[in-house]
């Protein structure tokens, strides 16, 4: 028994400053960064069927106040490449989040808007289009420092488009 306790000591003193590391930042200004599996599904006309997927990126910038957050950033979702079609999709974007620390994990939920812009190619037809629809988001990260790493997944709403989501690992960086 006294072993047992006195191995729990070491373990509860070893933690503690990593918890006190990870701890999530309570408020402040933010950059960061993003990549990841961007899925892009166009289906402009009955002849035209197109899903595929690439490595896309986002930059974005935040404030922070306790549990809430406004959130703006730009998104890329690669080229998409599929029998002849090819094409781009990329916006901007605003969120309000709302996050929660659970011990040194913090996660979150977001809502918002995206001004967006595409631009596809398929055999002679050119198909151009831009617009404002709603997106959604979720996800988790750790704060070590002013240093933050971060997984999320978002899902784009767009009327014109099947598909349009993207799961991206990224980091941040607290200002202050």
């Amino acid at each position: 028994m006294r072993n047992t306790l006195k191995n729990l000591g070491k373990v509860i003193a070893l933690t503690l400053p990593l918890y006190a590391a990870t701890s999530y930042a309570e408020s402040g200004i933010y950059l960061g960064g993003s990549f990841g599996n961007a899925s892009v599904g166009f289906n402009p006309s009955n002849d035209v069927d197109v899903k595929d997927d690439d490595v896309g990126y986002k930059l974005f910038g935040g404030i922070k106040f306790t549990l809430l957050a406004v959130e703006a950033g730009y998104v890329d979702f690669g080229q998409v490449e599929e029998s002849g079609f090819t094409g781009d999709l990329s916006g901007f974007n605003a969120f309000g989040v709302l996050s929660m620390g659970l011990g040194p994990v913090n996660v979150f939920g977001k809502v918002g808007g995206f001004v967006w812009e595409s631009d596809f190619e398929y055999a002679q037809d050119r198909y151009e289009n831009d617009g404002f629809d709603p997106v959604v988001g979720v996800g988790a990260g750790l704060t070590f420092g002013n240093i933050g790493v971060r997984a999320e997944y978002e899902y784009y709403d767009i009327d014109e488009f099947d598909e349009v989501s993207m799961f991206s690992l990224g980091a941040t960086y607290w200002l202050f």
